[in-house]
């Protein structure tokens, strides 16, 4: 009966020590190795070093072992030339080290169908380039480099580069262990830098490091049979305990095949091999010892319903699928996964393992880990209808797949966001720190509503259009478009959040003018949300609406001042709740032009708020505290007041814009013309503050008060063609502590340029009101001449009775003033 079942079946031993060496670049004078007992770390005897020469093979060569014999494995490379180092080797190794594949256009080395179960791999470098350093090479894709102790995961270079003598471990040779898979992939970029660091390889040694017996059996799929000695021999048994040290390598004819553990007993092996078709084991436990290898050759599928404990390791080309309670201390690997419905795998103790294979989890599968060593960075496809994805196993997926519709919910400290594939799923992203994820390329149409709890999410693909039906920004959380022609496809709704920002960082494609497209409302009452951007060049215009209550910060992005155009249509969610604009921008500007109506009004902080419409800044006041205000000659009907910085192209000869200036540093008034007055108990400017009327302004003081602590700093700068009139009175309210000079007293009011004009005929003594101490000063007589204005007779009015107080009024009305 068993015949049937299996045919045959045979035990062999695997020795650790056994292995494949591989010398490239013979056809380099001395490449060749003449002594291979004394080349590379691990003993070969004779002449059983694979020695191949040639840039690169596509057809597959057959290797030998250490010890001559054939292994059914073979070798294929690629580079785009071979080289030699320098020197004349006299040794194993350095004739082994002399040739090497170059690294012009990197290097690719692929072994297939070794038969060791577990081991360890040496590449051996050289270079003709001295006082350099190698890149790291990767393994089975992994980098690999030396950290000056030993050789770990990272893509530093390492060594220092030259003609060897030897083999040095760390010098010019890594050694990589752990390995399981029966294909391998070694790779060295290319050299970029000319004579910086080399990717050269001279040879490989692979040595298996697995001491225990492989048992090959041939399984008939026809029948069913039981795991028992007599189908799998030495590889089977009763007593956990036992079989420790072995593992099976099944090949499935006439399958599916079965096998059967009794109920209550357990199967332990270091590793289950399947080839030729499917196979499922099912009943009892499972225990994988050792390095517990469960393996799939492509195209079959090995399906485990037993309860699984022990250390699993996936690495076939076909399919893994686990149906039981599985307890395991690790996971790791890159084949393919699958937990069926209500299937569960936890992850216990400390043991150090990551699994970067295709993991699939069916309706109710799940997977917990307790081990805070063991992570994930597979592609995740999910069966169920609905996911939280917040186990920290979850955090590193290179993607996700949902199959049923569905949200998901990812908790982040940083990496890339995993995608949702379903037309009708939402990402909510959370946050454990102040973290950041990146949706990258592949993601970009796979979301339909992105929502941003907390955190920071990048859009980080150039050129490429992340389509979105909705975007929610929460509390403090931000979304970036963060490369060169990154934009969002169509018209999203966004909600934003108080407190978070959207930011347009790189949205422009080089060359071009992208449209940026959405609808946005703010939610931000008594706080107030931030657009920000841009990097590449003024061309990242954003369009669609702007809707909310609260306010509106437009300021730069995180790493990028220039320019951009708000051409949306901005408005108030509703007559009680509006929305108010800042803009803080440094010295770059932002464009405003579109039909607003909200009613907040402007704040200019710094750099250019410039207007493309005559609504540009809806129906509220615009107050300039520094920066500038471009009114691009647009009718504004907007109420202006200037305490700091600049206005320019305001208004019109036959309009001019009456705004109010109440400095509180110095501030221009450019190309512009306007009429100018102060808020009531606030004067138009103080000693110290200086308003400058440059261009071709044409300024009007209409009924002002300028404080003056100096008799000699003009308050006014007049530059190039401006002009300047005034009306309705002018009051000049000195310091208490300004000492009067009733002889001749100078008070300096404006610089007048060259090309600059007051307008004449300024009858200065019907005009000015002199207050000082809350009193107002007479005088005899006030001269106007190049800014300044001089007083004769200078006092205050003696305090007294009533009647001489009117006597004194009298006298004054009948003191005769000189004009200008």
């Amino acid at each position: 009966m068993a015949a049937a079942f299996f045919g045959t079946f045979a035990s062999q031993s695997q020795a650790a020590g056994e292995s494949i060496s591989i010398n490239f670049g013979t056809n380099e004078s001395n490449g060749t190795i003449t002594d291979s007992s004394s080349a590379g770390f691990e003993p070969v005897i004779g002449s059983n070093w694979n020695q191949f020469s040639g840039a690169s093979q596509s057809t597959a060569q057959d290797l030998k072992n250490n010890n001559g014999d054939a292994t059914g494995a073979t070798v294929t490379w690629s580079s785009k030339n071979t080289w030699r180092g320098g020197g004349t080797p006299s040794t194993g190794d350095s004739q082994m080290l002399k040739g090497y594949l170059d690294d012009g256009n990197g290097i690719t080395i692929n072994v297939s169908g070794l038969d060791f179960l577990t081991y360890g791999v040496y590449v051996y470098c050289n270079t003709d380039t001295a006082n350099g350093n190698f890149s790291a090479k990767t393994i089975n894709g992994v980098s690999y480099t030396w950290n000056g102790t030993s050789t770990v995961a990272g893509s530093s270079a390492w060594g220092a580069t030259g003609t060897y003598g030897e083999a040095v471990e760390g010098t010019n040779t890594l050694y990589v262990g752990g390995q399981t898979s029966n294909n391998l992939t070694i790779s060295a970029p290319s050299n970029t830098s000319g004579s910086g660091t080399r990717g050269c390889i001279a040879g490989i040694q692979i040595v298996n490091t697995y001491d225990g017996v492989k048992i090959s059996a041939t399984l008939d799929g026809t029948a069913s049979s039981e795991w028992t000695a007599s189908q799998l021999g030495d590889a089977a048994w009763t007593d956990a305990n036992d079989g420790a040290g072995t593992y099976a390598s099944v090949n499935v004819t006439n399958g599916p095949g079965a096998l059967t553990i009794a109920d209550g007993e357990t199967r332990r092996t270091d590793a289950i091999l399947v080839s030729g078709g499917d196979l499922s084991i099912s009943g009892g436990s499972l225990n994988l010892s050792g390095p517990g290898i469960l393996r799939a050759a492509e195209g079959t599928t090995l399906t485990v319903s037993s309860n699984i404990s022990g250390t699993a390791t996936l690495d076939g080309a076909g399919a893994v699928i686990m149906n039981g309670t599985n307890t395991l201390t690790g996971l790791s690997g890159s084949g393919a996964l699958t937990l069926g419905d209500t299937a569960s795998i936890t992850i216990t103790g400390d043991t150090a393992s990551t699994y970067i294979g295709a993991l699939t989890l069916g309706d109710n599968a799940s997977i917990t880990a307790t081990n805070p060593n063991w992570t994930f960075g597979g592609a995740l496809t999910m069966a169920a209808a609905n996911y939280n994805a917040n186990d920290s196993w979850a955090h590193k997926a290179t993607s996700l797949t949902l199959t049923g519709a569905g949200d998901v919910e990812y908790t982040f400290e940083e990496g890339t966001l995993i995608p949702i594939t379903h037309a009708d799923s939402s990402l909510t992203v959370h946050k454990v720190t102040n973290g950041t994820g990146t949706i990258n390329a592949n993601h970009a149409s796979d979301i339909a509503h992105l929502i941003i709890d907390a955190g920071t999410v990048n859009l980080a693909a150039g050129d490429t259009t992340y389509t979105f039906e909705s975007i929610t920004i929460g509390q403090n959380a931000k979304l970036s478009l963060k490369s060169s022609g990154t934009v969002l496809g169509g018209t999203p709704d966004m909600l934003m959040k108080a407190g978070s920002t959207f930011e347009m960082l790189n949205c422009k494609a080089y060359g071009a003018d992208t449209p940026l497209n959405a609808n946005i409302t703010i939610d931000a009452a008594g706080a107030g949300v931030t657009i920000a951007g841009s990097y590449y060049g003024n061309a990242t215009n954003l369009g669609g609406t702007i809707t909310g209550e609260g306010e509106l910060l437009i300021t730069n992005g995180s790493s990028g001042t220039n320019s951009f155009t708000i051409s949306s249509v901005i408005s108030d969610k509703d007559a009680s709740r509006q929305l108010g604009v800042k803009v803080n921008k440094n010295s770059s500007t932002v464009v405003f032009s579109g039909n607003n109506t909200y009613t907040g009004g402007t704040t200019i902080v710094e750099g250019t708020l410039q207007a493309g419409s005559a609504t540009a800044f809806g129906q509220g006041a615009v107050l300039v505290q520094g920066g500038t205000l471009n009114a691009s000659s647009q009718a504004l009907a907007n109420a202006i007041t200037l305490q700091a910085g600049t206005i320019q192209e305001l208004g019109s000869v036959s309009a001019p814009k009456e705004i109010t200036v109440s400095l509180t540093g110095n501030a221009t008034i450019h190309d512009s013309t306007v009429v100018l007055s102060n808020a009531a108990g606030t004067p138009l400017a103080s000693t110290g503050q200086v308003l400058t009327l440059s261009g071709t302004t044409s300024a009007t003081l209409n009924n002002v008060t300028l404080n003056l602590s100096s008799f000699n700093t003009a308050l006014i700068d007049m530059q190039e063609t401006s002009t300047l009139n005034l009306t309705g009175g002018l009051t000049l309210n000195l310091g208490s502590d300004l000492e009067l000079d009733p002889t001749s007293l100078t008070i300096a009011l404006i610089t007048q340029g060259e090309n600059t004009s007051l307008a004449d005929n300024i009858d200065w003594d019907a005009l000015l009101t002199l207050t000082q101490n809350n009193q107002n000063l007479i005088w005899d007589g006030v001269t106007y001449d190049n800014g300044s204005l001089t007083f004769t007779g200078l006092t205050v009015p003696e305090p007294g009775t009533a009647t001489l107080s009117l006597l004194g009024l009298t006298a004054l009305l009948m003191r005769r003033r000189k004009k200008a």
